[in-house]
């Protein structure tokens, strides 16, 4: 529940224009919305809040929540909390034996339930404190309720730091549905004389405003205090009295007049933490039960205290808290401590989390540190991977060079995205190992976060420091692990520089070692790496298919869910004929009983659109991706507790990996405002810049911005490090040449890019792509008879690599050139064949469809479906004659978007002229002009 903080006051002070802005936002929300009010601690946040819930009319559902401060609380905690007297609906968020997918779904409906049918009113109370999986619940409010529902969060802005949840969730949120923001600022004068008024029932002297408005600096929760403090004197006398000039001073001189059991036990709850529930107080107090609740209700009753719920205290104010543990003794809160750490270790299963807390605070740090390591395997285990990544570190500021501790921060960091962090604590790992097997671990480790983070020079050097161990360790389970890890490592790398020979050896070798010592897991993994690297040469991939296979068949039936998985996700998107359905399905079986969430949902999504795109429905494989967006992107993050990143091509593993392929989809449709956000997303690590640099182009190409296209065009050959890939994907080369040759870019500038392709050639399956690419080269030179018999060499069928939109585009250029060759007759039946595979695709592939059809006099489908959504509300805007300032003040885009939009509309429509928009909009969609007023 939320804790009131109605203060002093009968009446707010201050904070009218803010409360009236809360209530607007609560009364026309048409959805869930979402406002944060953000100011420093005692800034009157809570009780603009508390304001509000109380105007709201009788039939809101009113949700009421406050956090933990340890920053130590498990997944989804604050939920759990919020669900109060109703368990019986928490159950399955509680259920550890739920994958964290499951418990997503779970958390999903739980909040579906308490927010009911109607409008709904849920203020979150210092939301930065907030657990990260329950933060993430508040990106999915679309899949919570389609009726109004306002969010309200308090913050402290200065809790933020660069990698805090909610700092992530609130950029996230900002750019897809926008945040209303409200910054409390310290009381001016006139509202402390109003505040003074409304306390005493009278206007109070100009010197008393004058003098506690200087003293307070217009901290309402600060002013508050010095007037309890003043007791019964005068308020025209307050300014003469020697009143504390601070707020330890102000708190100091309301607990002076406890008693000392009153006393015992404010102390106690100040060091014991946010909520301290009752049998703990006793227990460290050493009161009895009627004695500790007299003391409870006075305390509660001079709002010191208040029962945060049902056995549970805590501080009215966080601040007084923190004042009044900072004026007790060292010695004292050691022995508080103490009692707390005795009172927890008594109990049948306590959280380590807190144990060390508290060991801390008695110096136990031998304890400490033991409960840590606990605490951080513990949430890790359960999913909380910031909870873990927070419990280490503080472990870590007494032993800072503990290699299991240095361990668990990194695997932490990783899981929950911090890359940086995860490469921090892994090399300090490496320099704090005391052994092979510590060093092995670390190595591993750093090779995989730089295969992540696109650093691939550095992935090779730790991959040859791996390789070295292997020849100066004796033959053990250790030298095992690290030929594994070298095996995976070159398999990663097939097309860097030591190739598929060399993964193929090393993983013959790790399962060599594995069957002398016993590692059938290690055996297996051996396997795996074997098989995906025969799967992607040209002459072994039919080994590599039938070694998998079986791998994945072994592994499902010795419950090694990791292999299992690895073996299915590569088999899926490296084998054509097992790119179905019930091999996805499998794979995401296995990844859900192994614990690998990322391969759980990143993989399983990203398969079915891939799905979707190899049958030719964009929107289908679009809706995909957009619905793994709204999950908690830590849970589409690789989980690197199991065998890290395995994603070889197309995988989709990682959150960037589904932005940027929901960026290229968005670019495919045409929706390039969605596409611009997507790309300001991605990370900054090398891999990621990679994608964000190959999109930026189609962007800038797609909206005529040819001087950016330019800009990008040596990054995407190569001259920054950025192209050095580029040739192991076909389709993305595909896409940059048809973008660039649409922007007019000259086949002279856009040639290093072909030079590239080239190297593409015996590439294996992506010399399935080059005929599409050739065609294209050609026809751009003039090359028509060329262009059209590297069309006419693609499959009549979708393949492992080939989509039915790639394989229409290929229709629709050779069409193109049979035109130019004057074999009209043939050109309708390519464009009839392009029909047919573009039926359910729109965005560029199909305005050039529908360009080429007017030119045959084919009628090639409605127009409508040549205008993008955002087209199609532009010509709508344009008929009703507004200029393009006027829609871009409509639409909240600049006036270059709206320029672009125009110009890309009269280029597809055939079109010269705004009076000509206008005709086929009253002709086309009668409904567009009613719909955009």
């Amino acid at each position: 529940m939320l804790v009131s903080r109605a203060g002093l006051s009968p009446v707010m002070v201050g904070r009218d224009s803010e409360l009236a802005q809360l209530r607007r936002l609560a009364a026309t929300a048409t959805g869930p919305t979402i406002a944060l009010i953000g100011g420093e601690p005692g800034i009157g946040k809570t009780r603009l809040a508390t304001e509000l819930i109380r105007a709201q009319p009788e039939a809101t559902t009113k949700l009421l929540g406050q956090t933990d401060a340890s920053g130590f609380g498990q997944p989804y905690q604050l939920l759990l909390d919020l669900a109060g007297d109703r368990p019986e609906l928490a159950e399955p968020v509680r259920d550890r034996s739920l994958d964290s997918m499951e418990r997503n779904r779970a958390a999903i409906e739980l909040l579906r339930a308490l927010v009911g049918a109607g409008p709904a009113l849920l203020v979150v109370d210092d939301i930065h404190w907030a657990d990260p999986e329950s933060l993430a619940i508040f990106e999915q409010l679309d899949e919570v309720t389609s009726e109004p529902l306002l969010l309200v969060g308090t913050y402290r802005p200065e809790e933020l730091s660069r990698r805090h949840p909610l700092a992530e969730v609130l950029g996230r949120l900002d750019r897809r549905r926008g945040v209303t923001h409200l910054r409390l600022e310290r009381l001016a004068p006139a509202d402390t004389a109003r505040f003074l008024a409304a306390v005493y029932g009278r206007p109070p002297a100009r010197r008393t405003v004058a003098a506690l408005h200087q003293r307070t600096g217009g901290n309402p929760f600060f002013l508050e205090e010095l007037l309890k403090a003043a007791g019964d004197t005068d308020l025209d006398k307050i300014h003469l009295q020697p009143l504390p000039w601070n707020l330890a001073e102000a708190l100091r001189s309301q607990l002076d007049g406890l008693a000392p059991d009153r006393r015992q036990v404010v102390e106690a709850a100040a060091v014991l933490g946010g909520r301290v529930p009752f049998d703990l107080l006793a227990t460290v107090t050493g009161q009895a039960e009627p004695e500790l609740i007299a003391a409870l209700r006075e305390l509660v009753d001079r709002g010191l205290l208040v029962e945060a719920e049902e056995d549970q205290f805590g501080f009215r104010h966080a601040l007084t808290r923190e004042a009044v543990a900072g004026e007790l003794l060292s010695r004292q809160r050691r022995r508080l401590h103490e009692a707390a750490l005795e009172a927890l270790l008594a109990t049948p299963d306590p959280d380590p989390a807190r144990v060390a807390k508290h060991a801390r605070g008695a110096g136990r740090f031998d304890d400490m540190v033991a409960a840590a390591r606990r605490g951080a395997i513990e949430r890790l285990a359960s999913g909380a991977p910031y909870a873990a990544l927070t419990i280490a570190e503080q472990a870590l500021e007494e032993v800072p060079d503990d290699p299991e501790l240095l361990g668990l921060a990194a695997t932490a960091a990783w899981r929950a995205g911090y890359l940086s962090d995860a490469q921090r604590y892994g090399q300090r790992a490496l320099r704090a190992a005391t052994g092979d097997a510590q060093r092995v671990a670390a190595l591993t480790h750093l090779m995989r976060v730089a295969w992540e983070q696109g650093e691939l020079a550095e992935m090779d050097e730790y991959t040859e420091r791996l390789r070295a161990l292997t020849e100066t360790l004796p033959d053990n389970q250790v030298r095992t692990r690290a030929i594994a890890a070298v095996a995976q490592a070159y398999m990663l790398r097939s097309g860097g520089p030591n190739g598929l020979d060399d993964a193929v050896a090393w993983a013959e070798r790790a399962y060599a070692a594995a069957e002398r010592h016993g590692l059938k897991e290690v055996r297996l993994a051996a396997l795996v790496e074997k098989g995906s690297a025969l799967l992607q040469g040209p002459d072994t991939a039919a080994e590599g298919q039938r070694l998998l296979a079986e791998v994945a068949a072994e592994a499902e039936h010795a419950g090694a869910h990791l292999e299992a998985t690895r073996s299915l996700h590569n088999l899926f998107w490296f084998a054509g004929e097992h790119a179905t359905p019930e091999v996805l399905e499998r794979m995401r079986s296995n990844a859900k009983r192994g614990g690998f969430t990322g391969m759980a949902l990143g993989a399983y999504y990203g398969g079915r659109a891939w799905l979707a795109q190899r049958d030719g429905d964009l929107d289908g494989a679009i809706a995909v991706l957009e619905a793994a967006r709204r999950l908690d992107r830590n849970m589409i993050a690789i989980d690197p507790a199991g065998d890290g990143p395995i994603a070889l091509h197309l995988g989709l593993s990682s959150g960037a990996h589904l932005a940027g392929a929901l960026a290229q989809l968005y670019l495919e449709r045409g929706d390039l405002d969605a596409a611009e956000e997507l790309i300001a997303e991605l990370p900054a690590s090398r891999k990621a810049r990679s994608t964000g640099i190959r999109l930026a182009f189609q962007l800038a190409c797609r909206r005529g911005d040819l001087a950016t296209a330019q800009e990008l065009l040596p990054d995407l050959t190569g001259g920054s490090g950025h192209g050095a890939s580029l040739h192991r994907d076909g389709a993305m080369l595909h896409n940059l040449l048809a973008a660039g040759f649409a922007a007019g870019l000259p086949v002279e500038l856009l040639r290093p890019l072909a030079d590239s392709v080239a190297a593409a050639a015996g590439k294996g399956k992506h010399e399935a792509l080059w005929p599409l690419i050739t065609g294209q080269l050609a026809e751009a030179v003039g090359d028509h008879q060329a262009a059209l018999a590297a069309y006419q060499q693609l499959p009549d069928q979708p393949t492992a690599i080939m989509t039915e939109a790639q394989l229409g585009t290929a229709s629709v250029g050779a069409a193109r050139c049979l035109v130019q060759l004057g074999r009209l007759d043939e050109a309708r039946e390519a464009l009839a064949d392009a029909e047919r595979r573009l039926a359910r695709w729109s965005g560029w592939r199909r305005a050039e469809l529908n360009t080429i059809a007017r030119r045959l006099g084919v009628a090639a489908g409605a127009a409508d479906t040549v205008l993008t959504p955002r087209e199609r509300e532009v010509a709508a805007l344009l008929a009703d004659g507004l200029t393009n300032s006027e829609i871009a003040r409509r639409l909240v885009i600049s006036r270059k978007t709206v320029a672009v939009h125009v110009s890309h509309i009269l280029g597809k429509l055939e079109m010269s002229s705004r009076a000509q928009v206008a005709a086929w909009v009253a002709r086309e969609q009668p409904l567009a002009r009613s719909s955009s007023s």
